[in-house]
């Protein structure tokens, strides 16, 4: 991370990723997204469905909470 002033209130410092951390980030995000799907590749096809229909329902609980 780096520190950056803030332009409108010296008093606030504004953090940023550094180029180092941006690929850290990225390539936790695909060793990540990998994993889950090597899990999910584990799966038989009705666990699936009920796993993508559990998903849903969570989908749309949130958003009804959000309105």
């Amino acid at each position: 991370m780096e520190r950056l002033p803030n332009k409108n209130d010296r008093r606030i410092i504004d953090i940023s990723l550094t180029d180092k951390g941006n690929d850290l980030l990225r390539n936790w995000r695909k060793h990540s997204n990998n994993e889950i799907k090597m899990n999910l590749s584990l799966l038989s096809n009705e666990d699936l469905e009920k796993f993508y229909e559990s998903v849903e329902n969570i989908k749309n609980i949130l958003l009804k909470i959000g309105e």
